[in-house]
């Protein structure tokens, strides 16, 4: 895996902590990821480029509309002063390399000195209940889980809820493929200090809603301030009318 930096960004991202928005169920951990992105205005820091990515490249869908900017299969968004950095994934894994997409992630958050990883991710509402609790459904219903000798929740305030029980479906978490599970593996064993998922059981459908919940937990956890919340412009198209959205996301 490569890191191409944006100009005037380095290729290090000390005691940063790094916001990964996962592609996996329902898109939620993407939407999440661009409403960060959008609301924190966070500016381009780099790319990277993996052969266990499948390709695109269209319009930036976070930017306005007739900029001409390029989208690219991962791209990482910053700020400075909040040490903080959003990577977006745009496109799935290449069928198959899931596993080997997370461990090449982690050595590059590893060799960036990234000093925490917040993965965010969709998983698949069918799934909801495999640890015994029917409460998973639903947009509040956001559970958090650590990597081993990892985890950090810096506001206690926040009354995260654990996920319930050591498997998803039936799928024991040590060998499920899907996001985020491989990545907060891999970062552990990659060297990053400390890891942690923050996961919401949704359908396919309008998940605006779940990714503000998402998003809003993510800005907390990883100390980013207080945050003017902003509808990217990619969602007036993805759930139909804007005025829509925006009476949900400003709710």
């Amino acid at each position: 895996m490569a890191f191409t930096p944006a100009p005037g960004w380095p290729d290090q991202l000390s005691d940063f902590t790094l916001v990964v928005g996962c592609a996996g169920a329902a898109n939620v951990g993407q939407l999440a990821a661009e409403l960060l992105i959008t609301s924190l205005a966070l500016t381009p820091a780099g790319w990277l480029t993996s052969a266990h990515v499948l390709p695109c490249a269209g319009n930036d869908a976070l930017q306005p509309p007739g900029t001409g900017t390029l989208a690219l299969p991962l791209e990482l968004h910053a700020c400075r002063h909040r040490r903080l950095a959003v990577l977006l994934q745009r496109a799935p894994a290449v069928q198959g390399r899931q596993t080997a997409l997370a461990a090449e992630l982690a050595a590059w958050a590893a060799r960036a000195s990234v000093g925490r990883a917040l993965l965010l991710a969709g998983l698949d509402g069918r799934e909801a209940g495999g640890g015994g609790a029917e409460a998973q459904i639903g947009a509040a219903a956001l559970r958090f889980c650590a990597a081993a000798g990892g985890c950090w929740l810096p506001d206690a305030a926040l009354r995260l809820t654990q996920l319930e029980g050591e498997t998803v479906g039936d799928v024991p978490l040590a060998e499920a493929r899907a996001p985020p599970w491989p990545l907060l593996r891999a970062l552990p064993d990659a060297g990053v200090p400390a890891a942690l998922a923050l996961t919401l059981f949704a359908s396919e459908g309008d998940n605006s809603g779940h990714a503000r919940v998402l998003a809003q937990a993510a800005a907390a956890v990883a100390g980013a301030g207080a945050v003017e919340w902003r509808q990217p412009p990619s969602w007036a198209s993805a759930f139909g009318a804007t005025r829509a959205v925006a009476r949900e996301l400003y709710a």
